[in-house]
């Protein structure tokens, strides 16, 4: 079940178990993805149709990290839904006031992620674990950014739209 390349992309403790990580270190990570819901409900309490994503993220992480298996359809759909959601997000934020303090802050959380797999390929664990929650809580904070601008409207039509949404 457990491929013993160390380029693959799947990673298996040292005992060859398919679970990604201890139980200790899967329910730090299980915890860490609840700042996803934090950062949904702040920007759906903004009325940001956009922070339906991060309950995306928040749904596929908590599904994936209850009990991580290292070839496994949940750990796939994980990171095709965060994927998929950053690929949005970073989309549709191009024209916000916030764009560049967003994307920075993103890029910053998306550069966790290698450190993190460098550091468990060198069996540093627990660090990596580590470092993988910050991608968690960086990202989380670049959706609270995201989700924390004035939005004007530059239209009559945009105006009530807005208001329409609101309601």
């Amino acid at each position: 079940m457990c491929e013993s390349n160390p380029y693959s992309f799947s990673y298996c403790n040292i005992s060859g178990s398919p679970y990604m990580l201890s139980k200790e270190q899967s329910a730090y990570l299980w915890a860490t993805s609840w700042c996803s819901l934090i950062s949904s409900l702040y920007g759906l309490y903004h009325y940001r149709w956009i922070a339906i994503l991060p309950w995306f993220v928040f749904c596929s992480s908590i599904n994936y990290w209850r009990n991580p298996i290292s070839h496994s359809p949940r750990r796939y759909a994980d990171i095709a839904t965060v994927f998929a959601c950053i690929t949005t997000q970073v989309y549709w934020s191009q024209h916000k006031e916030n764009f560049v303090p967003y994307l920075q802050i993103t890029i910053i959380g998306i550069s966790f992620y290698p450190i993190a797999r460098i550091l468990s390929y060198n069996g540093l664990i627990w660090p990596s674990v580590i470092v993988h929650s910050m991608l968690h809580i960086t990202g989380n904070i670049a959706n609270v950014v995201l989700h924390h601008y004035r939005f004007q409207p530059r239209t009559k039509c945009m105006v009530e739209i807005c208001k329409w949404v609101a309601l």
